[in-house]
């Protein structure tokens, strides 16, 4: 059945209601279920429409029209237009634009329109019942304690280095480490460790794609390991003290949407922690498209405060473990395709590299000579998607992960062997949506490998006593090489009924499991004397 009645009440929209329209029509997350339109109090005017996604296609005809036009955004994923051209009333534009997609339009209470999916619009008694598709992005931003950042958000939010954390900051719940806020470590790529709700950093999960990529190498040391020296204890040569909740250091450019559970945690994501951040690689919005992008960052475009105790020691970089960075140059480049193979299949792909390079100024106890080290820290990422519509039914998916961090230093001051540490991961996984009447069915599945690694140039170290009552002993050398591997498989279910209601409740139901199973490996070589 289809629905496309013609407007007669016509009237003017301003020039700050278009902007709104286009905005509703470019996110596929902020777009209420339910948005009516409006038209324009010219009966004919002439539209140059061009063919292509019928979202972007939408926000021109709005443009030219002066219709808000609105709807739920999930219908407009993956459609396209044919485009048109000439003088036409915004009816006859409207069904121009609409030719060939599936989609109509009906009209709302106070002459306007919404656009519907004629196969999942029914008419009775009491007036038009719309798909339960319509209601979903507005159930989901009603839960308690979640957060959803869509892909506007995050291409329009300001960030400093461009990484998942980086992108939590508006949500009140999460908090983040001193040393985020310290302006004297600038020149650092790691992302910023985040406590929910007053959790240790580490009892948060990270999941990209419904699979669970956090890292359980130690992650509670962390805060005091992972820097530019000291890689290791030499107490204690077994582990690489300091690794990080994230397994992968994945690009804000290579992320679509992002889901922040601070509270009320679905018990599909496993026992207690203190929140989950969902990350969703971007998907295919129905236009071929390829975004390149190049950033950069000097000590010299920033303002520093620096405590008058520590001013001297700033100004020259007079550390070694990169605690002050006075002097630093930072670039990241990126580079994301999405493209539509045809009306079953689309792809996605964006790989991105992040460089910071920075000097560094050292008394050395052995000498006690002034000297300099140059450091370099780098991070490497590729994340690809594939979406295939195998029926109208189910949906499939297919998910690839590259990411590695690799950064030089030295030991200390007394232990000057260079090293190179690398924190690097990569994965696959692939997921299946099957859509019942009434009810969804979601199979997900991963692997996942994450790598701690070490490089020293010595692989000994030596100490020396002092000749003299007083003096200090003084050490040589390096801690050796040193690899951390944890291989992670994953498969979870979940099937979830639409909504039941009763009186004025609604009640979801649930079910479904998870069997992570993890292989963890240790390795390392080095001599004491």
């Amino acid at each position: 059945m289809r629905f496309t009645p013609s407007v007669h009440v016509l009237k003017r929209r301003s020039a700050l209601t278009l902007l709104s329209a286009s905005i509703a029509f470019a996110s596929g997350v902020a777009v209420p279920s339910f948005v009516y339109a409006e038209v324009s109090s010219v009966s004919v005017r002439y539209y140059d429409v061009p063919a292509g996604a019928l979202a972007q296609a939408l926000n021109t005809f709005a443009a030219m029209s002066g219709v808000y036009l609105g709807g739920s955004a999930e219908l407009l994923s993956g459609k396209r237009t044919l485009g048109f051209k000439g003088e036409y009333s915004t009816t006859q534009a409207l069904d121009l634009l609409l030719l060939g997609t599936g989609l109509s339009y009906v009209r709302g209470k106070g002459n306007s329109v919404v656009l519907i999916d004629p196969n999942a619009v029914s008419t009775d008694e009491n007036g038009i019942t719309m798909s339960p598709l319509l209601v979903e992005g507005q159930q989901n931003r009603t839960e308690a304690g979640v957060q959803t950042i869509g892909l506007d958000e995050i291409e329009a939010m300001p960030t400093e280095g461009g990484n998942l954390t980086d992108l939590l900051r508006t949500n009140t719940a999460v908090n983040y480490s001193r040393d985020s806020s310290d302006s004297g470590s600038s020149a650092s790529l790691r992302p910023d460790e985040i406590s929910i709700h007053g959790q240790d950093y580490y009892q948060n999960a990270f999941m990209i794609d419904g699979i669970d990529t956090s890292s359980d190498f130690d992650p509670g040391s962390s805060g005091s390991g992972d820097t530019y020296n000291d890689p290791i204890g030499p107490t204690n040569l077994s582990t690489l003290s300091g690794g990080s909740p994230q397994s992968y250091y994945i690009d804000a450019d290579a992320i679509g949407e992002v889901r922040v559970y601070d509270s009320n945690i679905p018990v599909e994501y496993g026992g207690f922690m203190g929140g989950v951040i969902d990350a969703k690689l971007k998907r295919y919005d129905g236009e071929d498209s390829v975004f390149i992008k190049y950033g950069l960052s000097k000590d010299t475009w920033e303002k520093f405060h620096i405590d008058e105790s520590v001013d001297d020691g700033f100004d020259y970089g007079d550390t070694y473990d990169g605690s002050y960075t006075p002097e630093y140059k930072k670039q990241n480049y990126s580079v994301t395709a999405i493209k539509g193979w045809n009306d079953k299949v689309s792809s996605t792909v964006t790989a991105s590299r992040k460089t910071s390079r920075f000097l560094q100024y050292y008394t050395s106890l052995s000498d006690d000579q002034r000297n300099t080290v140059y450091y370099d820290d780098t991070v490497d990422n590729i994340m690809g998607r594939v979406d295939i519509k195998a029926s109208e039914k189910l949906d499939l998916g297919f998910s690839l992960k590259y990411s590695n961090r690799y950064y030089t230093g030295i030991t200390s001051t007394s232990f000057t062997s260079p090293f190179t540490r690398t924190h690097e991961a990569y994965g696959m996984s692939s997921d299946a949506n099957y859509h019942f009447d009434n009810s969804k069915l979601t199979v997900t599945a991963g692997f996942d490998r994450s790598m701690d690694t070490l490089d020293s140039d010595y692989s000994t170290y030596s100490s020396y006593l002092p000749l003299q009552k007083g003096e200090n002993t003084y050490f040589e050398g390096g801690y050796g090489d040193i690899t951390q591997q944890q291989d992670r498989l994953s498969l979870s279910t979940k099937w979830a009924h639409d909504a039941i209601q009763f009186g004025e409740t609604d009640h979801r139901f649930t079910v479904g499991g998870f069997n992570p199973y993890q292989c963890f490996l240790q390795c390392g070589w080095g001599y004491n004397r």
